[in-house]
């Protein structure tokens, strides 16, 4: 866990930023100070946390389409996972350890994705597969070269192999794996905070946040925005955790 000091950022994308959406539009936020972990959560810590008393749900504890050896599951991350069963994770360690530990909300997300910078990325102004694991046949702002289509991988890599650290410390904050969020999605970042985050229907829409291994670049931007159902499970999706001690 990577302790996280809270500050005021502005969240969203400036209007002259490339590709940006719609619902990016910039506000400025307070964010109070956390702990969030380090690096996606692994499938050998998702292995080990699904051994742990069930809160409400009960968890594979393999649920993941990458890797197959432990050697492997030790380093990839989890993915193929709900929301719900995400939020049953944090709640988990919750019940056994001191402390809260739950999703990031989405603002927390972008001010630790960002780390104090204001480009379309953290590392910069672009984006190349030595830095992430994205879709590399495109490129963001200029045309791919060949090297980069080469690099394609074409499924999640271990969670420390590729990016350096953020900032803050954070590592693989854009692409690899989208990450679930706690809010409810709305187009507008207010209504969002305000909507029900614990309840609602099974096709309840949750944000996710950061691009994956098969995103166009522009979706591993710090401030792009996007949504699932909480009950959809696909190898595109894991999540970190977030942690609150008094």
């Amino acid at each position: 866990m990577v302790l996280i000091s809270g500050g005021r950022f502005k969240m969203g994308s400036p209007q002259n930023e490339s590709q940006r959406g719609n619902n990016e539009k910039q506000n400025d936020f307070p964010v109070k100070t956390f702990y969030m972990s380090r690096y996606p959560i692994t499938q050998i810590q998702w292995e080990k946390v699904a051994e742990l008393p069930k809160v409400e749900l009960d968890l594979n504890d393999k649920p993941s389409t990458f890797g197959e050896s432990e050697r492997e599951r030790a380093k990839l991350p989890v993915e193929t996972i709900s929301w719900e069963e995400a939020k049953e994770f944090c709640d988990r360690l919750s019940q056994k350890f001191e402390g809260e530990y739950r999703l990031p909300t989405e603002v927390e997300w972008e001010y630790a994705c960002r780390a104090n910078t204001t480009t379309p990325f953290y590392f910069g102004e672009t984006i190349t597969p030595d830095v992430a694991n994205y879709d590399s046949h495109y490129g963001y702002g200029r045309s791919p070269e060949k090297y980069e289509r080469d690099k394609y991988r074409g499924k999640t890599v271990p969670v420390e192999f590729i990016q350096s650290a953020n900032n803050f410390g954070l590592e693989g904050m854009c692409g690899n794996l989208w990450e679930w969020c706690k809010d409810v999605y709305s187009k507008n970042y207010e209504d969002s905070f305000k909507a029900p985050v614990e309840v609602g229907t099974k096709s309840q829409l949750r944000v996710i946040r950061g691009g994956a291994w098969n995103s166009f670049p522009a979706s591993c931007r710090s401030a792009k925005r996007n949504f699932k159902p909480q009950n959809i499970k696909m190898n595109t999706i894991g999540f970190r955790v977030v942690g609150v001690f008094s």
